[in-house]
């Protein structure tokens, strides 16, 4: 009984005091190594976030036999400067290691990455490349794990031609990329998902809309009189007045 008077008391009390000021439960992500850009894909009032892994490593192309690797031993990191295409569309650049050109399973694509917004984390992502056959391009798409678990893909996979490189990324040092055969190639995917499932979740947002509201405050008043999992912000198994108190925090605290 007691719990169930201090909890409404103090949600009551939220709802007092915030209602003025509604807020929204989206944190951006700040990781400086991440690309980050609001584009507009042409849908009015929906804004989308791409979210890339800046290193990447160009791909062989299938047909060159003079120049079967871009880079020689070296693997490069770029603050990738994305241009924009139809829609609002970008480049996302494969990521993959290699050691030795002349021995392409040393070589060997094995990577490609998109961001698990959930944790913080890069995970690689491919599938369908045979790693004893690398020249080939990969048949697989860049994927992004939303916070609320929802799985993007790249909505085309493509290559292009090496001496587009300048034009993709202007302003950077590609002093290491080797333009001397014409038909190599880069390998890139392109992907897209709601800003608002990039952004890492606040705990006060106890059904994931993206807004902090009554809903909120009632969901965790249910989940706390019921001791659901989700009202035990301090994870100690125990509901008390320390998880009222983190709920109020977080409802105040994201912006």
């Amino acid at each position: 009984m007691i719990r169930r008077t201090t909890a409404l008391f103090l949600c009551a009390f939220a709802v007092a005091t915030l209602l003025a000021a509604p807020a929204t439960a989206q944190t951006p992500i700040t990781n400086a190594i991440d690309f980050h850009e609001e584009l507009d894909v042409g849908e009015p009032g929906v804004p989308y976030h791409w979210i890339w892994d800046t290193s990447f490593f160009v791909l062989p192309n299938a047909g060159s036999a003079a120049r079967p690797w871009i880079y020689d031993r070296v693997e490069v990191v770029i603050d990738i400067a994305f241009t924009p295409v139809t829609h609002g569309l970008g480049w996302g650049f494969l990521s993959a290691t290699g050691d030795d050109w002349n021995d392409p399973l040393s070589a060997q694509i094995t990577t490609v990455y998109g961001h698990d917004a959930n944790h913080g984390t890069l995970e690689p992502l491919l599938a369908g490349l045979n790693p004893a056959d690398p020249e080939y391009a990969p048949e697989s798409d860049e994927l992004i794990i939303a916070r609320h678990g929802n799985e993007y893909h790249s909505t085309e996979a493509m290559t292009v031609p090496i001496f587009q490189l300048p034009d993709l990324l202007p302003g950077h040092d590609l002093s290491m990329v080797d333009f001397s055969d014409p038909f190599s190639v880069v390998h890139v995917f392109r992907t897209y998902a709601p800003m608002n499932e990039v952004y890492y979740p606040c705990p006060a947002d106890m059904n994931n809309d993206g807004l902090l509201d009554l809903v909120d405050i009632t969901s965790f008043i249910a989940a706390f009189t019921t001791q659901q999992l989700a009202a035990d912000f301090d994870g100690n198994g125990i509901y008390d007045l320390v998880d009222v108190v983190g709920f109020i925090e977080s409802f105040t605290d994201c912006p």
